[in-house]
This record gives structure tokens, C-alpha cells and sequence, in this order.
């Protein structure tokens, strides 16, 4: 589907492969089963090739599989991005709470989606309908304070009309448009 859509629509479907279609790629997590022998190579990247002569195919399509039992590094032994990811897309169930070293946006992200998919069908809906109020609350909050800030400033672009200044002053100055100033 996402190379679909890169796709301009119409014309000729034979000529797919001249369109810059951007690279894509699977990323599969294996748990339970190993791709090969090698008992420390968890990252398979894999591309498409014609099986007759080990060709490649079509580079703009990958796979890239990590064998997550095979990934054996303790949390001392962290350095790279990936390995923190590997790290916690393994231990995540035992752990009880973020650790420090993961204290960064898309970390928390992570812990908060799998913290709401723990949670029980009815949890998740007065979940849901706890967030929608908090959200339909802060609309209400912010709708109230912009009316609040355009009528303050209708309030005072009709005080100036009053005390004779120029029209596009006042508009410039309150940021009311000059048919808006002319019309109070």
C-alpha cells in the first residue's frame, strides 16, 4: 500500500518501476524462532533477489529482521540507539517502570502505549472518556480565551475609534482587520 500511493495514478502500470518510489521496508521482531546458526547476529537486513541467479532484484524494498532472543547485551552494555531499542522491545514486560538512561520523548511514547495496551477493555474506555472530556475541556478553556483576547481587543480598537486615531492604526495596533475597526 505505501508504494501504491507513491505512485502517480493513471498512465501505463508497466512503467511503475521508472516513478521514484520511495524505499520501504519490513521490520519484523522474531521471538520465538532464529533465522541461522550464527548465535550473535540478531539484525538480518534483507533485500529482494531473483532466486535462480542471487541477483538483486529491486533495492528499493527491504526486510530487516531482529531476533530479539539472540540479542543478548545487558543494560550496562547499551551504546547505540539500537541497542536501547532492542533492549527494551525485549525486557519491556519485566520492566515496572522507564529506566533513567530512556528518559527521552519517544521512550516515554513507547511505555505509555504499551502501559494503555496492558489495561483491561473497560479501563481502556474510561480511559478514553477521561481524555476526551480533559480534551473537550481544553477547547472550551482555549475557545473562552481567544473570544476573551478578540473582544479585549475590539474593546480597545473601539475606545481609539473614539478618541479619533486613523483606522489602519488601530487595526495595525490590535490586529483587527480594518473592516472589523470600521464596523464598531
Amino acid at each position: 500500500m505505501l508504494i501504491t500511493e507513491d505512485v502517480p495514478k493513471g498512465g501505463d502500470e508497466r512503467a511503475i518501476w521508472a516513478y521514484g518510489v520511495k524505499e520501504g521496508y519490513f521490520i519484523g521482531l522474531i521471538k520465538t524462532f532464529t533465522i541461522n546458526d550464527n548465535p550473535e547476529r540478531y539484525l538480518h537486513d534483507i533485500c529482494m533477489c531473483n532466486r535462480e541467479t542471487g541477483e538483486i532484484f529491486y533495492n528499493g524494498l527491504g526486510y530487516i529482521y531482529l531476533e530479539l532472543v539472540k540479542f543478548v547485551k545487558e543494560e550496562a552494555e547499551l551504546i547505540s540507539g539500537i541497542d536501547k531499542w532492542l533492549y527494551v522491545l525485549k525486557n519491556m514486560s519485566k520492566m515496572d517502570k522507564i529506566p533513567s538512561y530512556l528518559r527521552k520523548p519517544i521512550f516515554e511514547k513507547l511505555f505509555q502505549v504499551a502501559e494503555y495496551s496492558k489495561m483491561s477493555k473497560e479501563d481502556k474506555k474510561m480511559y478514553d472518556i477521561s481524555l476526551k472530556r480533559k480534551w473537550d475541556n481544553q477547547n472550551v478553556l482555549d475557545y473562552a480565551r481567544k473570544e476573551g483576547i478578540d473582544e479585549g481587543k475590539r474593546v480597545v480598537a473601539l475606545e481609539m475609534k473614539k478618541r479619533g486615531l486613523d483606522i489602519q492604526l488601530i487595526a495595525e495596533i490590535t490586529g483587527l482587520s480594518e473592516q472589523e475597526v470600521e464596523s464598531l
